[in-house]
């Protein structure tokens, strides 16, 4: 099997890991490395890049099943090309799209080439219903694969569940569609008294971060701090070092970070607009959902867990409980093809 993705990921390498132990498995890279995400000392799991020609012609000569990871770029409509004239079977891994208003031309174009897709992998719940009324793809073709995660250690399992203090983790870039002016405006109208049993810490970098900075040091009472971006080592110490995620995007196509807390049981607070959460999530019993459009919505939600902190253990111990080791949706694909 083969497997196309754009870049290194840890988010990727779990997948990775379990998919060679039921194949021989040979990933392709696109390139290095991404700018919206420099990690450091990051050791990926091994693969060929598409600028090894020689290596990528032979391993897809080699291959007998093709998963491209998109067809965004056109690295990525090259090797689906050489894929269909080495007739060899071929499928897609997607994100939840969108569901916005689409070119009927080109909606019509993609359904012409999706009817070449052996299967597909969606990466959430939501895709999955997209793919079926949009495309009219069949169920037998959709398979449910979330991007990977590992389950944390009982060591980082002892974090500071007493919630005195909530400890509320941010972490995303700085962009428009991560929904930090909805937390800006939320935390606006937090009490005072709320604000005060609370600390908040942002991980990112991304455009907009100087003037959510600005906008947060003008929140009377709020106590704060902005850490930048951070290797994978030090975000998992983050997620381990508070007991509150914040996942405000106004839409994500998945939301790794709703998963790493969970698996730690961290209170979760998401909008209806990550993916993740609307896969792992029921509000109230396991973690909380807000409407993506409201701030009041998301003022609420953070009133609430500062007004019932005794309810918040058995939350996170639901939430712990919530999502099965990533080696259980690996041999569900696997049992599917």
């Amino acid at each position: 099997m083969m497997f196309v993705t754009e870049h290194p990921a840890p988010y990727w390498d779990e997948a990775f890991v379990h998919l060679s132990e039921y194949c021989d498995l040979r990933v392709v890279y696109v390139q290095r490395f991404v700018k919206s995400k420099p990690w450091k000392n990051y050791n990926f799991f091994n693969g060929i890049f598409y600028n090894e020609t020689l290596k990528l012609i032979s391993c897809l000569f080699s291959a007998n099943h093709v998963i491209v990871g998109g067809y965004y770029r056109k690295e990525l409509v090259y090797i689906l090309i050489m894929a269909i004239l080495f007739f060899k079977k071929i499928s897609l891994f997607s994100d939840v799209q969108h569901n916005k208003h689409r070119n009927v031309f080109k909606r019509f174009l993609r359904k012409i080439l999706f009817s070449r897709y052996s299967y597909f992998f969606i990466s959430g719940e939501k895709g999955i219903e997209f793919f079926k009324k949009t495309y009219k793809i069949p169920s037998r073709k959709l398979i449910y694969l979330p991007y990977a995660y590992t389950h944390p250690s009982t060591i980082d399992l002892e974090q500071n569940n007493s919630f005195s203090k909530l400890s509320i983790l941010i972490s995303s870039r700085f962009v428009e569609r991560k929904g930090h002016m909805t937390l800006v405006r939320a935390l606006e109208k937090c009490s005072k008294s709320t604000l005060n049993t609370c600390h908040f810490t942002f991980i990112g970098e991304g455009k907009l971060k100087k003037e959510v900075d600005y906008k947060l040091s003008c929140v009377e009472g709020l106590s704060y701090e902005m850490l930048g971006w951070v290797n994978i080592d030090s975000y998992k110490k983050q997620i381990t070092k508070n007991n509150v995620l914040i996942h405000p995007s106004i839409f994500e196509p998945f939301g790794i970070p709703v998963i790493d807390a969970m698996n730690r049981g961290l209170i979760v607070i998401a909008s209806s607009g990550v993916m993740s959460a609307y896969d792992f999530i029921k509000d109230g019993v396991n973690g909380y959902i807000y409407n993506n459009s409201s701030f009041i919505d998301l003022t609420k939600k953070i009133e609430y867990i500062a007004k019932n902190k005794n309810k918040l253990k058995e939350i996170s111990k639901k939430a712990r409980n919530t999502i099965p080791r990533y080696k259980y949706f690996i041999k569900k694909a696997v049992e599917k093809l």
